[in-house]
């Protein structure tokens, strides 16, 4: 395992010492070589701290095989994993995601447990502002809202095809690169907020609030929130943890249009979030890439109060088997499949006078197997 930082001898003005109480850091900042800072993974000079997150804290470094190339240490808060399995499910995640090749998502250099027990993360450096700060400078247009929740809702369909749910999508775990670029980070941990439950207490879904499994669609429910809050500067609800909650289980969330007047989107944008934001993960878009596809179709979708909503999506239970996690929203549920269809009184197949099963709106079970070879 590797050492964890110790407390080093006085430092020199430009270092920030590991325990100290965290010092931001400008984005531009280089890091001098450090002496006595501590090394993680063994190759990792620790620099001074960039900021105090929910599950632990984040500094910078430098390689040591490489000075030119820096990097970024986040240090796992030890009630992050409450047992040896938790953080064992954490490091599985991360070694899965060190496999995807996505720009949105921070690439994970290196990860192991240091001399204390806590888990530690390398990534790379990813140098520019958190959604959290950029809304503190005021909420951002819907062009823009776009753009950042189509870049993290990819990365989050990349990392679904490894078998992995982000359980804390929440504006601190969202970079806003100095190349115009979104950087996910934050997979594999998450902070506790009472009992069994993790994440953060503004953004998380039903299902987590609730202490159940979750899928995909609990990451429509995260981006819609993020999506609100991006557009309102506000969070679906407010309140605090305990009462954020019952709420996201219980309350349904006041329109972003009444949240902050004259903001004008339009109906259709207003009831995508809203559609996201749905108590009962069956009544969400089916799959994350479904979200997806109508985000982008709500381009110029201010000043547009007028347009008419499109007509609610019927209300159906998603089949047990349909939406996992390992399909990255690219396989939909068995609901979303195209109806199978019956053959006519006069026909013998999928002919022409082949009607669809669900044609009056009803849900009928798939014909046997012997059924459906004979129609072959």
């Amino acid at each position: 395992p590797s050492p964890v930082p110790q407390t080093p001898p006085p430092a020199a003005p430009d270092t920030v010492p590991l325990r100290q109480p965290a010092v931001p850091v400008p984005a531009d900042a280089t890091i001098p070589y450090p002496s006595g800072q501590g090394i993680v993974g063994g190759r990792f000079w620790l620099g001074g701290m960039i900021k105090r997150l929910p599950a632990g804290e984040l500094f910078l470094a430098r390689d040591i095989k490489d000075e030119q190339r820096e990097a970024e240490v986040f240090f796992a808060d030890a009630a992050v994993f409450p047992s040896p399995l938790d953080m064992e499910r954490g490091r599985r995640e991360l070694r899965q995601l060190q496999k995807v090749e996505c720009p949105a998502i921070a690439t994970i250099i290196d990860h192991g447990k240091a001399e204390d027990e806590r888990m530690f993360v390398v990534l790379e450096r990813c140098p520019g502002i958190s959604l959290d700060d950029r809304v503190a400078q005021g909420p951002l247009d819907l062009d823009e809202v776009q753009r950042i929740v189509l870049e993290v809702g990819n990365g989050l369909a990349e990392a679904q095809k490894m078998g992995v749910i982000h359980r804390d999508i929440a504006p601190h775990n969202i970079v806003l690169t100095e190349s115009g670029g979104v950087k996910i980070r934050g997979f594999g941990v998450a902070a506790p907020i009472q009992g069994a439950i993790f994440g953060t207490a503004e953004f998380l879904s039903p299902e987590q609030a609730s202490g159940r499994p979750v899928d995909q669609r609990s990451n429509i429910y995260s981006l819609g929130a993020i999506m609100f809050y991006l557009l309102t500067g506000v969070p679906p609800f407010p309140g605090s943890a305990k009462e954020l909650l019952e709420k996201h289980q219980k309350e349904e969330p006041t329109p972003p249009n009444a949240r902050r007047p004259g903001l004008g989107l339009a109906a259709r944008v207003e009831a995508l979030i809203l559609k996201s934001l749905a108590k009962s993960s069956s009544r969400r878009h089916l799959t994350l890439r479904q979200f997806l596809r109508e985000v982008e179709s709500v381009a110029g979708g201010e000043a547009g109060g007028a347009t008419e909503a499109p007509p609610p999506a019927p209300a159906f239970v998603t089949p047990l088997h349909g939406v996992t996690a390992l399909t990255g929203g690219d396989r939909p549920p068995s609901s979303e499949l195209p109806p199978l269809v019956v053959a006519s009184a006069g026909g013998g197949g999928y002919g022409p006078g082949s009607v669809p099963i669900a044609a009056a709106g009803g849900v009928v079970a798939p014909a046997s197997d012997a059924a459906r070879r004979s129609s072959h």
